[in-house]
This record gives C-alpha cells, sequence and structure tokens, in this order.
C-alpha cells in the first residue's frame, strides 16, 4: 500500500511537472488578479498593473519596487518594439525599470549582473537612442534616474528624477507605474 502511495505521488507530480511546461498560463487567470489586465500586441501578450504614483517626479526604483511586490508582480520591462508599442497605446507618463550597478545606469531587472537594456540591441526603443548612461563610480550616488515612457516622443527615456528638466518635461504628467506579472509575458503567440 504504501508503495502504491508512493508510485502515485510520484506520478501526479512528474503530471504536474510536464503540465506546468507545456500548458503556459491562461490569460483568464490574470484577469482574476486585482488591477491586472491582460495587454496584447502581434505575438506579445503581457499581464500588466498600471497605477498612479500620484507625483510628478521624485520617484525612486526601490518605492516604485516595493509597490509592485505588494501586487505581486516586479517593474514592467518593454525590451522589444513589440512589448513597447504596448505602452504607444497609453496616453499617460509611464514609470518602466532602472537601476544602477557598479559600471553605471542601466535598464532592467538585476539578477547577479544582467543588464536587460544595451546599447547594441535596444537603442532604437530610446529618445536619443542611449538606453546605457556611462557614469564614473564617483557619480553613482550622485542622483537616481528615472526610467519613463514618454507620451510626447513615444518612447523610453532617461532624466534625473530630482532635476529641474524632470520637473518641467512631466509638470502636466502624472507618473504611473507599469508593474507587470513576468509569468504571463509571452513572444510566441
Amino acid at each position: 500500500m504504501r508503495s502504491f502511495s508512493f508510485c502515485f505521488c510520484l506520478y501526479f507530480l512528474m503530471v504536474s511537472v510536464t503540465q506546468t511546461n507545456i500548458e503556459p498560463p491562461h490569460p483568464d487567470t490574470c484577469k482574476r488578479m486585482f488591477g491586472y489586465s491582460i495587454y496584447r500586441n502581434k505575438n506579445v501578450q503581457m499581464c500588466l498593473l498600471i497605477r498612479n504614483m500620484n507625483m510628478t517626479y521624485g520617484v525612486d526604483f526601490r518605492r516604485a519596487q516595493a509597490h509592485c511586490s505588494i501586487f505581486g508582480g516586479r517593474i514592467g520591462i518593454f525590451d522589444t518594439k513589440e512589448k513597447l508599442e504596448i505602452l504607444q497605446r497609453q496616453t499617460r507618463c509611464l514609470w518602466v525599470n532602472f537601476i544602477g550597478d557598479d559600471s553605471g545606469y542601466t535598464w532592467g531587472t538585476k539578477q547577479g549582473f544582467i543588464q536587460v537594456y544595451n546599447e547594441a540591441k535596444h537603442s532604437h526603443l530610446f529618445f536619443g537612442g542611449q538606453p546605457f548612461i556611462k557614469m564614473t563610480k564617483s557619480d553613482l550616488n550622485a542622483g537616481p534616474r528615472c526610467g519613463i515612457y514618454s507620451h510626447r516622443f513615444r518612447l523610453l527615456t532617461t532624466e534625473s528624477c530630482y532635476s529641474e528638466s524632470t520637473e518641467s518635461s512631466y509638470k502636466s504628467c502624472f507618473i504611473h507605474e507599469v508593474c507587470e506579472k513576468s509569468l504571463y509575458t509571452r513572444d510566441d503567440l
């Protein structure tokens, strides 16, 4: 009897793992999560939550990251033209994702020292064509940088979060954070 229950558990585990690998997460599951919606464009699907941060400037990465984690997501990453086009349908300023590491400021999530956005692959997604802003180590803590989708330029932009230029550029534009449930992100539709 014991060997039967062990075999049954093993079989159930194998079926569960196999189904997880074959079956992508169902979009309806995303829709049932508070505030999240499925956004589609061409071959891309993303499960996103867009929230007003109630401020026009002075936001920082850790604060946005904490907000997203409360809702079970991460700050959105839009590293292809198809994903960026999802943002281009919006008429709001949107906080995307910007981090600093010991080699400078880079867009993307930090898993070890992986840089999601870089000059060679992603310059066409950025206003001015500069996804990577090289700074010296002594300047690293001089001031945080913002990663924002600007509906004025219809591209991703970079700004100093606390500079006068950011204040004037986004004065009439409340910044919204974009949280992503990466489990539902697909680019093979």
